[in-house]
């Protein structure tokens, strides 16, 4: 499988599971929502999710909206990198960009660790409701 196929197919498998992750956050099955850095949810928000009454139709509902939910970003990104969007935070002409395969030798810094470390720049920078 090509680099963009094998990553393309592993966003929709993380959509996917995102779904269901959240579906036990609000099944209350003992999974903690992880974004943004350090939220918990009160006891009162726990007690809420706790009252929803479940139905197939139900599930299938939030399924479907949490799938959108999660493939919004990935799909901004995409349209960021296809140079087709133009990041907010950004003050030069925006051409896109590429996703490389990474060589053995490369000391790059990493994506996933700068993602929830970021985050604290993003809120001082951003009017927005949690």
């Amino acid at each position: 499988m090509e680099l963009r196929a094998a990553l393309l197919h592993e966003m929709h498998k993380a959509i996917d599971s995102a779904a269901e992750d959240a579906l036990g956050i609000i099944g209350n099955r003992g999974i903690e929502p992880v974004y943004p850095p350090g939220v918990e949810l009160s006891n009162a928000e726990v007690s809420a999710l706790a009252n929803i009454t479940s139905s197939p139709e139900l599930v299938s509902a939030f399924r479907k909206v949490l799938r959108d939910t999660a493939s919004r970003p990935l799909f901004q990104l995409f349209a960021l990198l296809d140079g087709v969007a133009d990041p907010s935070a950004w003050d030069n002409v925006w051409t896109g960009a590429h996703v490389v395969e990474r060589s053995d030798e490369s000391d790059e810094e990493m994506w996933h660790d700068d993602f929830f470390a970021s985050y604290w720049d993003y809120d001082e920078s951003s009017a927005h409701d949690v």
